[in-house]
């Protein structure tokens, strides 16, 4: 949560000013279907029932949302599951401004 925070203000930082944070991967669905942001930053471990991936599965299932991976776990990087939502970026975190924006960026 207190990474989530931080990465918010980063983003409000450089202009980002409609950012919706999610703390499970419920509430990832349901904020993508909601809300149909350009870009989704996603962790991979997410609480509630379903893990970071699961969320990006139903989510591209519903809408083509560019996502963004930010994980601790760079063993999962490879992971074919991940793969497989064709991600835009898959950063490990601590990911720095430079490369959390030049993702942001390139997305489209």
């Amino acid at each position: 949560m207190i990474l989530a925070m931080e990465l918010e203000m980063r983003l409000q930082s450089k202009g980002f000013d409609n950012i919706k944070c999610a703390y499970t991967g419920e509430e990832a669905v349901e904020f993508a279907v909601t809300f149909k942001p350009d870009v989704i930053l996603m962790d991979i471990m997410l609480r509630g029932k379903i893990n970071g991936i699961e969320a990006a599965q139903l989510i591209m299932q519903i809408n083509k949302i560019p996502i963004i991976y930010i994980t601790g776990n760079d063993h999962l990087k490879k992971d074919k599951q991940l793969l497989a939502t064709k991600p835009a970026a898959i950063l490990s975190k601590p990911c720095s401004d430079w490369e959390l924006f030049k993702a942001i960026k390139k997305k489209g």
